[in-house]
């Protein structure tokens, strides 16, 4: 099958296609001071993978899940011990 699928749609000519048509239009950005817990809690409720971090106003970043799941394990290596789940919560 030819074309493009994005967003549930398929296009039929990727080359006349603009970002315009596929972006999505209400972006949800984070100030920069805003803790990983409340980002990730949205990130997770709203289903999305990157934010854009703002610093008064201006982009000066983005957030992905990626970076996420790399911070959570720089805390687990950290600190082993304290992310241990007992086996029969694990099991059950």
């Amino acid at each position: 099958e030819e074309g493009i699928r994005s967003q549930g749609f398929h296009l039929e000519n990727p080359d006349m296609t603009r970002v315009l048509d596929i972006m999505t239009p209400a972006v949800i950005s984070f100030e920069e001071t805003t803790s990983i817990r409340d980002l990730a809690k949205e990130m997770l409720k709203k289903r999305i993978h990157r934010v854009p971090i703002t610093r008064r106003g201006q982009l000066c970043g983005i957030v992905t899940s990626i970076d996420l799941l790399r911070a959570l394990l720089e805390l687990i290596e950290r600190h082993p011990g304290a992310f241990r789940l007992p086996l029969e919560k694990v099991a059950g």
